[in-house]
């Protein structure tokens, strides 16, 4: 069906969405086949759960598609369109989101005018990943963690997004129940590992995974997120992921480097006895993707 549907009219997508509309409870839609005309539809499966919107290439009325997910009371996972358009002198009305909203991806050419819609997400939300946002600054993620942080468990915000200037380094202060952050590290200023300018006496991460997107920041060191964990700036660090996109491993220093971050972080875990969140045999440091 996947072949039929991506090579398919937009009007045979609707289609076949009303079929299955009954049983329906993954989605992902097809990047060409998928228009404003199969929201009616989609707005009829009501035991949707997740939701992919991330491959269609035309642009969707943000209001147009929250009103037609306001219905889906399962929809657990939503994958937002890479385009989308808004229009203020139209669409001033807010509409909820799915009751049971747990994870929200965004992505693509959003911009901060639709942060609007972002202020009544549900209290349900726990997963937030903001990636490839060029048009997107803290205009709009800010006042969003600012009013949903406190409730979130897992933050991504990766690169390219070069709106976002130095108040990323913040992004930890409206998050104090976050167990898991991920981002790139090219978004990062040295301040945002500096003991003298966090306050992390109420950071909570866990797990913080560095992505890379710009591999030629090469003034950061394995040496800032060691002194970084040693000195409490993140005193509940346990498992550090590192993209090997940083280029760390590539040098008998930085291997060494990564070395002394994984044995600091097994030590602590160790110091936290059994029963721990991570113990210290799923504690220290793993590598992922390619160089």
């Amino acid at each position: 069906m996947s072949e039929l549907v991506h090579n398919g009219q937009k009007s045979l997508t609707a289609r076949v969405l009303g079929r299955v509309k009954g049983n329906l409870e993954e989605f992902r839609a097809p990047q060409a086949s998928f228009a404003v005309n199969s929201l009616a539809a989609l707005s009829k499966c009501k035991e949707l759960r997740l939701l992919d919107l991330s491959f269609v290439s035309e642009s969707i009325p943000t209001a147009a598609l929250l009103r037609t997910i306001s219905t889906l009371d399962k929809l657990d996972t939503l994958h937002l369109p890479r385009s989308s358009t808004y229009d203020k002198t139209k669409e001033l009305k807010m509409y909820d989101w799915p009751p049971k909203l747990r994870e929200l991806h965004i992505n693509g050419g959003i911009r901060d005018e639709t942060g609007i819609y972002f202020s009544n997400l549900p209290s349900t939300l726990t997963s937030l990943l903001i990636g490839n946002c060029p048009h997107l600054s803290m205009l709009s993620i800010g006042p969003l963690l600012e009013a949903k942080g406190s409730q979130l468990r897992y933050l991504a915000i990766t690169a390219p997004m070069p709106m976002l200037g130095e108040s990323i380094n913040y992004v930890l202060d409206h998050t104090p129940n976050l167990f898991r952050l991920r981002i790139s590290f090219d978004l990062l200023s040295p301040e945002f590992f500096d003991a003298e300018m966090s306050r992390s006496d109420t950071w909570r991460v866990r797990v913080l995974d560095l992505d890379c997107f710009d591999q030629s920041i090469s003034e950061f060191e394995t040496s800032i997120l060691w002194h970084a964990i040693d000195s409490g700036v993140f005193q509940n660090l346990r498992k550090v992921r590192l993209s090997k996109r940083l280029g760390w491993t590539d040098t008998e220093r930085g291997k060494r480097g990564v070395r002394e971050i994984d044995d600091l972080l097994k030590a602590l875990a160790r110091e936290d006895g059994s029963g721990a969140e991570i113990e210290e045999a799923d504690a220290g440091v793993v590598l992922f993707g390619k160089r």
